[in-house]
């Protein structure tokens, strides 16, 4: 609480303020006239709020956003006189970021549009030629902002090298279709007219991407891929710029995580069937890896190679996205060892019951990655692993069992290991199996050096003699060494 003030009015709008600022509030700010103005003067109906260096400034009129581009606002949606009893109904807060172009865009895009567009209550009661209005302002914006620098106050340009107001794959798209109409030079609207044609491939499957599942999403990808790559390798103009190139590959990335993340929200990971759990992170994660793969390819194998116009930075790949497959994949590890051990063990149930190994992941989303909730995550994934360690510690001498029954035979031994392989990766279990895989590496060894010495000394001679291969039925000579060198390979 500001020292020196006990108007609950100045209270609330300063400590609003100095919350949204992370500023502490001096007590001298409650004799400040812009405020007194905003509170008491019933014509009086804006206040604004900046900072500058490590203070408040207040004013009554929106003159500029320099500083730090941020803006608090207090305003009245009628005339009065602010007062302790009205407090809450007569004055609305907001904020400004950047610019008012981008601000009035972001709040219609994500906050107005839908509410008037597609909520059943508004919608039906928004008049028709007000929604198309509305939604022809949203576009207009929209151009404005992707062809103007957040800090230039929405003048136009057709920059290629600014590409921070590109926060989504369709801004791309739309930069592309507006620079075709109004790029200032022929040469300008037919090269970007061409980008547009190209992305039109994909522009209607990224703006209903929804509608996708994650199976047929896969299908997306590799026209995604296609795409990028014959933007990038066309030659009938100038090439497409790498900058926007990477925020491209970054932004469809994004695009996809959250549409990863829309299709899995529905999954209660740790109450679902185990399969249906694992089949859904499965096809989540191959959405993922499949565009880190071909971002990773492209910008390190295909584009480098590319002398026409070859890639000039490092191999690309979307991080957002990777961590996010990572993620996935780690919650599918975490299902599969309950379940595995549940199975191997006698009253498994009981040892590794979801509710008492899951508790750590109670109040978590794992499919919400971000670097924020990393941290709480690996602290859960740790105290899940001290929570299943003495089944991991049983299972370790259950699996020690199968091994010795199963030692005499390098194959069945290879099998049992493979069979468990989820298990044995533990680093418990793998610690306390640390002979066994010794024994295990020693017999394949012992195994491939047979199989080859039996090789040398057979790949001398005719089919059937002592020094040639086995023979088979009615196989002439060639076809006989092959299917042979084949079975020796099986074996391997």
């Amino acid at each position: 609480m500001p020292p020196g003030t006990d108007d609950p009015r100045k209270l609330f709008i300063l400590n609003t303020a100095g919350n949204y600022f992370s500023l502490d509030t001096p007590g001298s700010l409650s004799t400040c006239h812009p405020l007194d103005n905003f509170l008491d003067d019933g014509n009086q109906f804006l206040l604004t709020v900046t900072r500058n260096k490590d203070e408040l400034q207040f004013s009554n009129k929106l003159e500029n956003m320099d500083g730090d581009g941020r803006v608090l606002l207090f305003f009245k949606p009628h005339p009065c006189v602010v007062s302790e009893e009205n407090l809450h109904k007569s004055v609305l807060v907001s904020s400004m970021l950047e610019s008012p172009i981008s601000t009035l865009y972001q709040a219609l895009r994500q906050v107005y549009s839908p509410v008037l567009l597609q909520d059943d209550k508004w919608s039906q009661s928004f008049d028709s030629k007000l929604q198309s209005l509305l939604t022809d302002l949203e576009v207009g914006l929209g151009s404005v902002l992707r062809h103007s620098h957040p800090k230039d106050s929405g003048k136009r340009s057709h920059s290629e090298t600014d590409v921070s107001s590109i926060m989504a794959p369709l801004d791309e798209f739309g930069f592309w279709a507006d620079v075709s109409r109004s790029g200032q030079q022929s040469r300008d609207r037919d090269r970007a007219a061409h980008f547009s044609e190209l992305f039109a491939t994909i522009e209607k499957d990224y703006s209903n991407l929804d509608s996708f599942s994650l199976v047929e999403v896969l299908d997306l990808i590799e026209s995604t891929r296609e795409t990028v790559d014959d933007v990038w390798k066309q030659n009938e103009h100038a090439p497409y710029p790498e900058p926007r190139m990477i925020r491209l590959m970054d932004v469809i990335g994004g695009a996809l995580g959250r549409f990863v993340q829309r299709k899995l929200s529905a999954l209660r990971l740790w109450e679902d069937p185990y399969f249906t759990v694992r089949e859904g992170l499965k096809g989540g994660v191959a959405a993922c890896e499949q565009w880190v793969a071909a971002c990773e390819h492209l910008t390190g194998q295909v584009w480098k190679r590319y002398s026409p116009h070859p890639w000039s930075g490092e191999k690309h790949r979307p991080q957002g996205l990777q961590n996010l497959a990572q993620r996935l994949e780690e919650v599918v590890q975490v299902r599969s060892v309950c379940e595995k051990l549940q199975r191997l063990l006698s009253g498994g149930k009981q040892q590794v019951s979801a509710a008492r190994v899951y508790q750590p992941f109670t109040g978590l989303n794992p499919i919400h990655y971000n670097p924020y909730t990393e941290p709480l995550w690996r602290a859960a994934v740790s105290q899940f692993d001290r929570l299943i360690a003495p089944a991991e510690q049983e299972a370790a001498g259950k699996l020690k069992t199968f091994i010795i029954d199963a030692q005499d035979s390098p194959q069945q031994l290879l099998q049992v290991f493979q069979k468990h392989r989820d298990l044995i990766k533990r680093p418990t279990i793998s610690k306390e199996l640390q002979p066994e895989r010794e024994t295990l590496l020693t017999r394949l060894l012992d195994y491939n050096k047979g199989l080859r010495t039996d090789f040398e000394s057979r790949c001398h001679g005719a089919p059937g003699e002592k020094t040639g291969p086995l023979v088979g039925r009615n196989l002439p000579e060639v076809v006989n060494n092959i299917v042979w060198v084949r079975q020796l390979l099986l074996k391997v």
